[in-house]
């Protein structure tokens, strides 16, 4: 059902002819799927190295953002 959300929004968003948002950074179009795509996590164990993992991905995800408005 997840992926069928996906396939769907950018299906509809992807046909949509000011898709690009012009001098707009960043997927806005697809935010609302962000807690939708969350779901999956709760089916994690509770093991610390879930955290870590998770914890680097957050990290990573910060830097590169950080980086895309440093240089805008």
């Amino acid at each position: 059902m997840l992926a069928l959300a996906w396939a769907v929004a950018l299906l509809f968003y992807g046909s949509w002819w000011a898709w690009g948002g012009g001098w707009a950074w960043g997927p806005r179009l697809l935010v609302p799927l962000l807690p939708l795509s969350q779901l999956p996590l709760m089916a994690l164990p509770a093991g610390r190295r879930w955290w870590v993992v998770a914890l680097a991905l957050v990290a990573l995800g910060v830097m590169v953002n950080a980086a895309g408005c440093w240089w805008m």
